[in-house]
């Protein structure tokens, strides 16, 4: 496995479980979830919101729903990101989630290759093994 898959999949377990723990809340009643959830507004949305959530999180780590769950995720954390500038201010903790989130899924792309093969001409994932070109080696 290459280096970047290898720390690929390392960001990508580390935002996962972020985002789980925000989960955990979500579905056993945590205290700052609940407070946030009706502050908003959206407290008959929490359990719901959780399991969006959740859904996402196991599509990162299904290679061919991997940019559907980055894209689910993304939309989901850009709500945080406004909920958390709303209540307090400051978005950042879900802003920094995200960009490790958009690091990852760049670093794990589905086949391995990082954009295109060594050959700088395939872009196929079938070309590849490895990060290097089979078809134009």
């Amino acid at each position: 496995m290459k280096k970047t898959a290898i720390i690929g999949k390392v960001l990508l377990a580390i935002v996962s479980a972020m985002l789980l723990m925000s989960v955990w809340g979500k579905f056993f009643g945590g205290e700052m979830a609940v407070t946030m959830y009706e502050s908003l507004n959206l407290g008959k949305y929490r359990v719901l919101l959780g399991l969006i959530e959740l859904a996402g999180i196991v599509m990162l780590w299904i290679p061919k729903w991997r940019k559907a769950g980055i894209l689910l995720i993304t939309g989901y954390l850009g709500g945080a990101i406004m909920a958390e500038t709303f209540m307090s201010g400051a978005g950042f903790r879900s802003g920094i989630t995200l960009i490790v989130l958009w690091v990852s899924g760049c670093l794990l792309d589905s086949c391995g290759c990082i954009g295109a093969c060594t050959c700088g001409t395939s872009t196929d994932c079938k070309d590849c093994k490895d990060g290097v070109c089979q078809t134009h080696a």
